[in-house]
This record gives C-alpha cells, structure tokens and sequence, in this order.
C-alpha cells in the first residue's frame, strides 16, 4: 500500500499540468497538495528586467490558480500555494525535501521542459536516497478517461519495490490490466509471484520481454501505444538508459510516471 499524504503540483501555463493534477487527486483524494512554480531571479536591473519580471509573476500566478480551481472542483479542499524563487530545479528540489513530499505532478507540452527541467528534478530528488515519483503529463499524452491499461517498465525492480507496488496500486484503483515490461531478466518476475506474494490477484496481469533485435526505446513506446498510464523505474546510468527515459517522457502517448 502506497501512503502518499503529501503531492507537490509543480504549476505551468499549460492545461497538461492541470490534468496531471487532476489524475493524481483521482488517485489519492486524501492527500495534502501543495501547488507552486518558480519565479526566477533575475540580476540586472533595468526597466526591461522589471517588465519581464511582472509578466513572469502574472503567469505563475494564473498557472497556480488553474491548477488550483481544478483541484477544487474534484473536492480537494486542503491546499498550500507557493510561489518559489531562484533556480527552477533547485528551489523545486528544496521544497519537495522540505515538506517531506510523497509525490510530485507537473505536465508541460513542451518535450524541451521535461528532457531538461523534469528529468534533472527527479534525478536531483533521487540522489538524496528519497525516491519521490514524478507524474508527468507528457507532451503527447492524450485525455485520459478511463484508465483501462497501465504499464510497468522496469529494469531492476524488486516485488516490494516503489515502481512495482506503485503499477498494482494503479492496477487495481483503475480495475485496469497491467502490463509488465521487464528490460533485463528478473528471476523473481511471474504471475504466481505477483498475485500471490503482492496481493494483485484480482489484477488482470501481462508480462511482456522487449523484442531483441531492434531498438529498445522504439519497442517500449510500441508496446505502450495502448496504455493510459506508464510506471518507469529511473535508471542511474548512461547511454541507452537515459535515452529510453527521455523518449518515454517527451513521446509516449499517456501519463509517465518516473520513480
């Protein structure tokens, strides 16, 4: 069981972040949300700089209060608002160690934003050894209704691990199918292991090995065209590892979670 009492709703002038905030409150009702974005600071000080900064100020502002009004409507009623300042990452990162948060939400229909912001706040979350999962409503991530599918990519992941009890959660909020793709072989991974030992057998579950042969990203986002919501185990590597996270982030058609 996944105890999130604290989500953090990194706030965009884009509606992909209030539709990630609104599949989240599906997902825990109870919890606390907090809802911020950043400001940064800026060192000159003409006039110029004071124009940019007001406009600035004016788009936090609203992206906070359209995330705010969606909230509300689905009737989460206890909220934090928080406009941080400085370094996007960095005072991102600050706040979510500071309120101890249990999970963050952001959306953007920018890939360039997720590739280069979303991907170094998870990974500078991650490296204190708190691993906080990070919904992402992804650039090309459809509306999502019912959630019918959700898929597990994973690497490493153990049965008891985040990742794997975070995709049953899901699995069974949703009645939904999971979808297991394991990226390197795992003795432990089977069914019996799954619905026995992890308590998912009323979860319909499908283990599925990426197709040798040809790209590894290219058949992830193939076998996950149908899903409604993406788990991805974060890879502390290089190369093909950090590839597969970008691809999955910037091009999967559902809502990503990396964690």
């Amino acid at each position: 069981m996944i105890n999130v009492r604290n989500v953090v709703v990194y706030a965009t002038r884009s509606s992909k972040a209030v539709k990630a905030a609104l599949l989240t409150a599906s997902l825990f009702p109870g919890a606390v949300y907090h809802i911020v974005s950043t400001v940064p600071t800026l060192r000159s000080r003409t006039s110029y700089t004071r124009m940019f900064q007001e406009v600035v100020e004016s788009i936090v502002d609203d992206s906070i209060k359209d995330v705010e009004l969606a909230l509300l409507s689905r009737g989460i009623e206890v909220l934090r608002k928080k406009v941080l300042r400085g370094d996007l990452v960095r005072s991102v990162v600050d706040y979510v160690l500071r309120t101890k948060a249990d999970f963050i939400v952001t959306g953007s229909s920018s890939a360039s934003f997720i590739a280069n912001i979303i991907l170094k706040i998870v990974k500078s979350v991650n490296i204190q050894e708190t691993r906080v999962p990070l919904l992402v409503h992804t650039p090309k991530a459809r509306d999502v209704g019912a959630v019918s599918e959700v898929a597990l990519i994973t690497h490493s992941a153990g049965p008891e691990d985040l990742p794997t009890l975070l995709a049953i959660e899901v699995s069974k909020k949703f009645r939904a199918v999971l979808r297991v793709i394991p990226l390197t072989e795992m003795k432990w991974l089977s069914k019996s292991a799954l619905s026995e030992g992890l308590g998912a057998g009323e979860v319909n579950l499908i283990i599925e090995n990426v197709p040798a042969g040809g790209s590894v990203a290219d058949e992830v986002l193939k076998m996950t065209k149908y899903s409604d919501f993406i788990i991805l185990k974060e890879v502390r590597g290089t190369g093909l590892t950090q590839v597969l996270e970008k691809r999955v982030l910037c091009e999967s058609t559902a809502p990503v979670v990396i964690t």
